[in-house]
């Protein structure tokens, strides 16, 4: 029964690693960090680190979480602000985040990958 609950674990660390980091919505990219800071505070209490996984949620998922939101919502309001001011611009400013998603999804299945090796 505890294998099946570790492989779940290790399952949804790895699914919302991938979806947070290719999230194009930055609300949900946040919602999701700080969900998955939550999940990897309950695999790192399966693991045995209490004191870790304590950390882990009140400052990895809960203020870091906070402070991401209010930076997303700081963001968002001079988006709007500057989208309005420079509607005759050309080209799009992703490209740069573009290159970067795939890097950081990977890297993100390759550190719960190394988690899930833990618990097994």
């Amino acid at each position: 029964m505890m294998t099946f609950v570790n492989l779940l674990l290790a399952v949804l660390l790895l699914a919302l690693a991938a979806w947070t980091t290719l999230a194009r919505n930055m609300f949900a990219a946040v919602v999701g960090f700080i969900a998955y800071g939550a999940l990897l505070a309950l695999a790192l209490v399966q693991l045995s680190g209490i004191d870790i996984a304590l950390t882990e949620a009140a400052i990895g998922s809960g203020l870091t979480g906070l402070l991401l939101l209010n930076a997303a919502s700081r963001l968002h309001v001079n988006a709007n602000a500057n989208a309005n001011a420079s509607a005759s611009a050309s080209g799009s400013g992703n490209t740069g985040r573009s290159r970067l998603r795939v890097p950081a999804a990977l890297l993100s299945v390759a550190v719960s990958g190394a988690l899930l090796l833990c618990v097994f």
